[in-house]
């Protein structure tokens, strides 16, 4: 990508097959189509469900203006994949333009993405969402928001939020805005991930961990 997007990402799998996905990818008019998904189930299995929603994704996104087209496609080609075998994928899909901080994005069955402004969690009202691979013929419902300068949005997987310690206990929301509250950014991703990985302590990893973070420069 060009040395003047700021995106930052991280991804770390709890096992030696992650069920975590997440991709950049840089379209003609210069915005960025960018997502983070999570498959259902781990193992070879899940693994190769997850190359291939890759590689669909990559092949349509082109074709698409439209996000809410472009995962309709998706959505009926990982359903004929998934649906027989009881598989699923979550996923938060969005399309930013760095030049004027836009972005469109869609929420599928996910965790809500975290809108920074001014150093505070600006709350989004998350839109329902049929994760992927579970119904055909899906209309997804497309928000937008506005970034402006110094504003960061972070997507991230259920493994920040639902990493648990020695004792069980989760990461949790709370401790999410927490963290947010405490520290300076943007950006933010490297700090979540760092207090998550606090908090776990050397409690076994028990879900993968992804954050990808874009944010707009303070002038």
């Amino acid at each position: 990508l060009p040395e003047h997007h700021n995106i930052w990402a991280f991804s770390e799998q709890a096992s030696y097959v992650g069920g975590d996905l997440y991709d950049i990818i840089l379209m003609p008019d210069s915005s960025i189509l960018a997502y983070v998904a999570d498959i259902s189930g781990k193992g070879v299995a899940a693994a190769l469900l997850m190359a291939s929603l890759s590689t669909k994704l990559r092949t349509e996104a082109h074709s698409h203006q439209n996000i809410n087209k472009l995962l309709q496609t998706v959505n009926e080609s990982m359903y004929t994949l998934m649906s027989d075998e009881g598989y699923f994928a979550t996923i938060i899909l969005i399309r930013y333009s760095p030049v004027t901080g836009r972005v469109q994005f869609i929420r599928a069955g996910h965790p809500t993405p975290l809108w920074i402004k001014d150093d505070e969690l600006k709350v989004i009202e998350p839109l329902k969402g049929i994760s992927l691979g579970v119904l055909q013929d899906v209309e997804y419902q497309i928000q937008e928001i506005q970034l402006a300068p110094g504003n960061s949005l972070v997507l991230f997987s259920d493994g920040v939020n639902e990493a648990e310690n020695e004792i069980h206990e989760l990461f949790g929301d709370d401790r999410l805005t927490d963290c947010i509250s405490r520290l300076e950014g943007p950006p933010w991703g490297h700090h979540i991930v760092e207090a998550v990985k606090a908090w776990r302590g050397e409690a076994e990893v028990n879900d993968d961990l992804t954050v990808l973070e874009m944010w707009q420069e303070n002038h």
